[in-house]
């Protein structure tokens, strides 16, 4: 089930966008979707899955969007009642166009599942990731223009600051330079570095690895 909308007045905006999914909730991850909504087991409501988001143009020149969602977890739950297990995440984000500049950037975080629906209680840690970019582009001069993009991202799959749950180092950095040169809009070369950097250091371990990309795009 979906529903979506919004209003639009003087440049500025509202939308949203909502939706109910079957879930899954057993413990067993070998097995799928099949019978999770059956009356036994939940009385036909319980496993389900929910998303919400929310986006707004407060001026011409930004917008800004937030979201949420959650999802059944193991068959942890009485039958009789409407209460079960289930984990959430959030997302924000933001993006700014000022001229030839564009800025945007976005964060979620929320209930790490461990790669397998059957353990997303287990543990009970968090995730978190975000991004951060800029992209400066000029205006095409005799068919011809150049572009360049700065870009942060991260991710920690068990983000418990001060808690001891973390596992060192399994967090990493990512800064990445791109520069395009466009002979033609549909004609560029790009030149891409990255570094990748732990989160957390540990002795003896490399700290930093780096890659160059140059490629022709048509």
């Amino acid at each position: 089930l979906a529903a979506y909308g919004g209003f639009e007045e003087d440049g500025r905006s509202l939308g949203y966008e909502l939706g109910v999914f079957n879930g899954k909730q057993n413990n067993d991850p070998s097995k799928d979707y099949g019978n999770q909504q059956d009356e036994n087991l939940d009385q036909g409501f319980i496993a389900k899955d929910v998303v919400f988001r929310v986006t707004a143009v407060p001026v011409g020149f930004l917008k800004v969007e937030g979201a949420v969602s959650t999802k059944a977890a193991e068959d942890t739950s009485d039958p009789a009642t409407f209460d079960y297990a289930v984990n959430t995440a959030y997302e924000v984000g933001a993006e700014l166009i000022l001229s030839h500049l564009r800025v945007l950037g976005e964060a979620a975080w929320g209930d790490n599942h461990k790669r397998r629906d059957a353990n997303i209680i287990n543990g009970k840690v968090r995730f978190f990731t975000f991004y951060a970019m800029g992209v400066w582009r000029e205006d095409y001069s005799r068919g011809r223009a150049s572009e360049m993009v700065v870009k942060m991202e991260g991710l920690d799959p068990d983000f418990e600051p001060g808690s001891g749950k973390g596992t060192p180092n399994d967090g990493k950095m990512r800064y990445t330079l791109v520069v395009n040169w466009f002979f033609t809009p549909r004609v560029s070369v790009m030149a891409d570095y990255g570094v990748l950097q732990p989160i957390t250091e540990v002795a003896g371990e490399n700290d930093l690895s780096h890659d160059l990309d140059v490629l022709v795009r048509m």
